[in-house]
C-alpha cells in the first residue's frame, strides 16, 4: 500500500480513521510506503505564516497544511506495523527533507 502526501495534510481525526482501515485491509506481512512532509519547526511555521488551528494542527488560508507530528510519532501511530526503513530526499532546495517510511504489518 502506498500512501503519499495525505496522512500528514488532514485532520487528526479523518487521520486516525484512515489509519484504522489500513492496519485492518492490510495482512500480515503486507508493505506500506508511507511518504509524509518534513517535520514543521517553530521557525519554519512562522516563516510560512501557518496558523495553528488544533493540536499539531496548522493551515494556510484556511486550507490544512499540515498534521505536524515527529517522525517517532508517527511510527508510534502504526503500532501494528514493524518499521524497515526510513529515508528522505529533498524536494526543494531551501526546505528540510520530507520523510519516507516504508512498514511491515506484523
Amino acid at each position: 500500500m502506498i500512501c503519499s502526501n495525505f496522512l500528514d495534510v488532514i485532520t487528526k481525526e479523518l487521520s486516525e480513521g484512515i489509519i484504522q482501515e489500513m492496519k485492518r485491509i492490510l495482512k500480515r506481512n503486507g508493505l506500506l510506503l508511507l511518504k509524509i512532509n518534513f517535520f514543521l519547526d517553530s521557525s519554519l511555521i512562522e516563516k510560512l505564516k501557518m496558523e495553528l488551528i488544533d493540536e499539531n494542527t496548522y493551515q494556510i488560508n484556511g486550507v490544512i497544511r499540515s498534521y505536524n507530528l515527529s517522525t517517532e510519532a508517527w511510527v508510534q501511530r502504526f503500532d501494528s506495523f514493524e518499521v524497515m526503513a526510513i529515508d528522505g530526499f529533498q524536494r526543494a532546495p531551501h526546505l528540510p527533507k520530507d520523510r519516507i517510511l516504508l512498514m511491515k504489518k506484523i
